[in-house]
């Protein structure tokens, strides 16, 4: 039995419709079929991913690594304490940068931040609306936080000086992992404690299972999946991943929309 941990954006799906392609569920189906057990391993928090939640799925990884949930019960979470978020809350709001809080029940922002999350979203649709941004992202005003907990904070700027000057007054209790989406376009910059990452997810859930790293296959495309393409036994880099990610990857597949998923599989012998 192998255990297989899927990233969701740009590796489970590759377009913001948020569909699966169907030879991605039909592979899974079938390693499940095999005896596989096969788990989402994230980047977003549950209140994005929870609508992917379903019967091709043992489990799931939230916040990069910093919440887990096995048949619907949590098997570990790491919430930022409110002295913690309150320091990087106050680091961007100084140097004037927009930010989302990543929660369990939602993702909080300031009216202020609309205007930088319209342009990001532009990377993916030019005709997307404020109104589809706040329901794809699950977004809410600010207020509403007090209600959920937080286990990461996200950040958008195309400043590289404002993301070493960050780094530099954070870097001693969170750790920072960037995405960036090429000259023109804004870095997202996602913060979380140092001890934070998919593949410290991965260990947790396969010590519940009494596992090994041995028995792990991890998929990914961007950096938030480094560590786990890393440390799992198999480490699978989608075509359309970073270049970074491909470097440190045993096998490298197709695009995610070129039947990715499936030609890794077939090559792994899992279905």
């Amino acid at each position: 039995m192998k255990y297989i941990f899927i990233d969701i954006d740009g590796t489970l799906i590759g377009s913001f419709d948020h569909h699966i392609p169907d030879s991605t569920t039909k592979a899974i189906t079938k390693a499940k079929q095999n005896g596989h057990r096969i788990f989402l391993c994230t980047g977003r928090p549950l209140s994005q991913a929870d609508m992917f939640k379903s019967d091709l799925f043992d489990g799931i990884i939230c916040s990069a690594g910093c919440y887990a949930e096995i048949n619907n019960e949590v098997l570990f979470e790491r919430i930022l304490s409110n002295e913690d978020m309150n320091r990087i809350i106050n680091t961007l709001d100084a140097y004037g940068i927009n930010y989302i809080l990543e929660g369990k029940i939602g993702n909080y922002y300031l009216e202020k931040g609309r205007e930088t999350f319209m342009e990001l979203f532009k990377h993916y649709d030019a005709n997307m609306k404020w109104e589809d941004i706040i329901q794809n992202l699950g977004l809410f005003d600010m207020e509403l936080m007090a209600k959920d907990v937080i286990y990461k904070i996200t950040y958008y700027t195309c400043d590289k000086e404002l993301i070493n000057k960050v780094k530099n007054e954070l870097s001693d209790s969170f750790q920072m992992v960037y995405t960036d989406r090429g000259e023109g376009n804004m870095v997202e910059v996602e913060i979380m404690y140092n001890d934070c990452n998919k593949a410290e997810g991965i260990k947790q859930v396969i010590n519940h299972f009494g596992a090994t790293l041995d028995d792990t296959i991890a998929f990914g495309d961007s950096m938030n999946d480094y560590e786990m393409i890393q440390e799992c036994s198999i480490g699978v880099a989608m075509g359309n991943a970073c270049d970074e990610l491909k470097e440190v990857a045993d096998y490298v597949t197709t695009h995610v929309l070129e039947d990715g998923i499936y030609n890794a599989f077939e090559k792994l012998e899992l279905i």
